[in-house]
C-alpha cells in the first residue's frame, strides 16, 4: 500500500514538473467580494527533473517485480491489484492469493524410496543356502574352512584343488557383513593356528603332479602360489549337511528399500523359525571375479 501511495504520489507530482513547474495557489478577496486565484510559478532544473524520472521508474519496476511471485517450491501467486482514484486520492486494493500445495503421505515417500533401487528376487535366490552360510560366514567358521568347503564342493574326498583367490574373496564379500580385500584372506591364513599355511612365491606349474602330492601331504594344509594367486588344498567329503528349514515362497518376501527381508520356516510346521536379509551389494573389493548382485547382512534364527 505504502508503495502503491508513493507511486501515484510521485507520478502527479512527476507531471507537473515535466510541464515546467509547480502550482501554488493563493487566494485573496477582491473589492467585489470575488475569490480570485494568484499563481506562483518555480521553475525546475534539468537535474531535478532527471533524478524524479529515475525514482518513478525504480518504484515502478519494483511494484511489477511483486505483482508475480514464485517461491522454491514452484507454486505461484497470482496478486491482481485493482486501483481507483478520485479527487480525495481514494484507493482500494484487492489481492487474491492463490496457493496449490501437497504434503507426499508416507506411503508415498517408501514407495518413492523402494522404487530408488533395482532388484532382481531370481538373483537374490541364488545366494539362499542355509549350510554355504554356516560355512562361509565368518562369525561360525574361518578362511581356511572357506577354501575347504569350495575344495570339496563336487563331492570329492582327498583331492588336490586349485581355488582361485577370487572365487574365495567373492564368498566371503557374499556371505559376511564387512567388506574382505585379498589381503585380508592372506593375514586370516596366516593367523589361523589350527592350519598349516605355506606361501610360495611360485606358479603351480613350476610342480608336477607327483610334486604336488608331496606338497599336499594332508587335509589340513593351504598352499598359496602368489604369482598366480591360486589355493591349493585337499577335499574333504566332510563339508556340508542338511536342515530341517527352507525358505518361504517368493510371495513371501518383503523388499525394503535396498534391503530383500526371507522368512525362514520349518518343513514340518510350516512355522517361521528365522529371517534371512539381504543387502544390494555396494561394496568396493578388488580382485573378485563374479560378484553378486546382494550379500547376506543377516541371519537370524529364531
Amino acid at each position: 500500500m505504502n508503495k502503491l501511495l508513493k507511486t501515484t504520489g510521485i507520478f502527479i507530482l512527476g507531471i507537473g514538473l515535466l510541464t515546467g513547474c509547480t502550482d501554488k495557489v493563493a487566494k485573496k478577496v477582491d473589492t467585489n467580494d470575488n475569490i480570485t486565484t494568484e499563481v506562483k510559478t518555480t521553475e525546475e532544473n534539468p537535474a531535478s527533473l532527471a533524478n524524479l524520472q529515475k525514482e518513478v521508474e525504480h518504484v515502478a519496476q519494483t511494484d511489477n517485480n511483486n505483482n508475480n511471485i514464485k517461491d522454491n517450491n514452484n507454486t505461484n501467486y497470482n496478486i491482481n491489484n485493482n486501483i481507483k482514484d478520485n479527487n480525495n486520492t481514494n484507493y482500494n486494493i484487492n489481492k487474491k492469493v492463490t496457493v496449490n500445495a501437497t504434503t507426499p503421505s508416507k506411503q508415498n515417500i517408501q514407495d518413492n524410496n523402494t522404487q530408488a533401487y533395482k532388484h532382481d528376487l531370481a538373483k537374490a535366490g541364488e545366494i539362499l543356502q542355509p549350510m554355504a552360510y554356516g560355512m562361509l560366514n565368518l562369525q561360525g567358521s574361518s578362511t581356511a574352512n572357506v577354501v575347504r568347503y569350495i575344495a570339496s564342493n563336487d563331492g570329492s574326498d582327498n583331492v588336490v584343488k586349485q581355488i582361485n583367490l577370487t572365487k574365495v574373496l567373492d564368498l566371503l564379500n557374499t556371505y559376511n557383513t564387512e567388506t574382505f580385500q585379498k589381503q585380508d584372506v592372506l593375514q586370516r591364513l596366516q593367523n589361523d593356528k589350527e592350519i598349516e599355511f605355506v606361501q610360495l612365491n611360485n606358479h603351480v606349474a613350476d610342480y608336477n603332479k607327483e610334486n604336488l602330492e608331496k606338497l599336499m601331504n594332508h587335509k589340513n594344509k593351504v598352499v598359496y602360489f602368489t604369482k598366480d594367486q591360486v589355493f591349493l588344498a585337499k577335499s574333504d567329503i566332510g563339508y556340508g549337511g542338511a536342515t530341517d528349514a527352507i525358505f518361504m515362497p517368493v510371495e513371501k518376501w518383503d523388499i525394503k528399500g535396498d534391503r530383500v527381508l526371507i522368512p525362514y520356516e520349518n518343513v514340518a510346521t510350516r512355522k517361521p523359525v528365522g529371517m534371512m536379509t539381504l543387502h544390494l551389494n555396494n561394496k568396493n573389493y578388488t580382485s573378485g571375479a563374479n560378484r553378486t548382485m546382494y550379500y547376506v547382512e543377516r541371519f537370524e534364527l529364531y
